[in-house]
C-alpha cells in the first residue's frame, strides 16, 4: 500500500511547481511523485521545469504539448488559437538553444501516452482519455450533458479492461467522474474550495469506477489561481487535492519579459 502524488499540467511555471514540490515534500509517506504530461508550453520556464523533474526522478507522460514539440501532433493545425502556436514555436526553439534533445529526454521520447503506476497497479494515467489518447480529446466538457456522454466511452473502456479508476489532466480543472458498473448513473463532482480550503478528499469506493481529474499545477483554469495538485492513498482508497499559493507575480512577469503572449500571464492570476 502506497501513497502517490500525482501532477499535471505543469505548462513551464517554475515557481508553481518548486511550491507543489515543497508541499508534497512536507506530506508523509509519499512514495512516488508522477507528472501527466504537458510540463512545457505557455510558461516561460520549460527548461527549468524539465531538470527539476528530471533531478527528482519524476516519470512523466506525453501530453499534447510535448506531442507537438515531438512533431507527432500537428499543432498548427491542433492548436485552436495563435497564442498557443506562437508559445509553441517558442518553446521548441528554447529547447533547442539549451540543447534539451526531443529524440533523447526521457520527457519526450521516453515517455508514453498512458501508464500503469507500480505503486497503484489497478490504476491507468493518462494525459487525456484512455479510448484514444494520442487525439487529446476533452472529458470535461462546459455542457454537463456532454462531460457525461463523452466520460460513458471511457467507462465502458474501463470495465472492458478491468479498469477501476484513471487519473487525467488536459483540461486545468479538478473534477472527478463516478459512474456504477451497470452504467445507470455518471455523476460529476468538483472539489469545493471556497474560503481558501487547502485541501479536499474524496474516498472512492470500490462498487464504482472513477475518473479522476487531478487540475493543473502551472496553469489552473477553474478560478482558483493557486497550484493544484493530488495524493492517492492507495490503502485507504482516498484522494486529496490540495491548493498551493506560489509566487505568481515571478511568473507572470518572466511571461512578459519572454515576449510570449500576455493572455499567458493574465491567467495566472486570474486561475482562468
Amino acid at each position: 500500500m502506497a501513497r502517490i502524488a500525482v501532477i499535471a499540467d505543469i505548462h513551464g511555471n517554475l515557481e508553481a511547481l518548486e511550491a507543489v514540490l515543497e508541499d508534497i515534500d512536507k506530506q508523509k509517506n509519499i512514495s512516488k511523485v508522477y507528472s501527466l504530461g504537458d510540463n512545457v508550453g505557455y510558461g516561460a520556464s520549460p527548461v527549468a521545469v524539465l531538470e527539476v523533474l528530471q533531478e527528482r526522478g519524476i516519470r512523466s507522460l506525453i501530453g499534447n504539448h510535448e506531442a507537438a514539440i515531438m512533431g507527432i501532433l500537428d499543432f498548427e493545425e491542433e492548436f485552436n488559437s495563435r497564442n498557443a502556436v506562437k508559445a509553441t514555436y517558442w518553446t521548441v526553439e528554447l529547447l533547442k538553444e539549451h540543447g534539451v534533445d526531443v529524440e533523447q529526454s526521457p520527457f519526450f521520447n521516453g515517455a508514453g501516452f498512458s501508464m500503469s503506476p507500480s505503486k497503484a497497479p489497478r490504476a491507468v494515467m493518462t494525459h487525456s482519455t484512455l479510448t484514444n489518447p494520442e487525439a487529446f480529446d476533452y472529458i470535461v466538457r462546459p455542457e454537463i450533458a456532454e462531460t457525461r456522454q463523452l466520460a460513458l466511452k471511457e467507462f465502458r473502456h474501463m470495465k472492458r479492461k478491468g479498469i477501476p479508476l484513471a487519473f487525467f489532466g488536459h483540461s486545468h480543472e479538478a473534477v472527478i467522474v463516478r459512474c456504477d458498473y451497470g452504467f445507470a448513473t455518471i455523476e460529476i463532482a468538483v472539489p469545493n474550495f471556497i474560503k481558501k480550503k487547502r485541501s479536499y478528499t474524496y474516498r472512492l469506493t470500490k462498487e464504482e469506477m472513477w475518473m479522476v481529474n487531478v487540475g493543473s499545477v502551472g496553469q489552473p483554469r477553474d478560478g482558483d489561481p493557486r497550484a493544484c495538485y493530488l495524493v492517492y492513498d492507495t490503502s485507504r482508497n482516498t484522494v486529496t487535492y490540495y491548493r498551493i499559493e506560489y509566487d505568481v507575480d515571478t511568473a507572470f512577469n518572466k511571461i512578459m519579459e519572454a515576449g510570449l503572449p500576455e493572455v499567458y500571464a493574465v491567467r495566472l492570476r486570474a486561475g482562468r
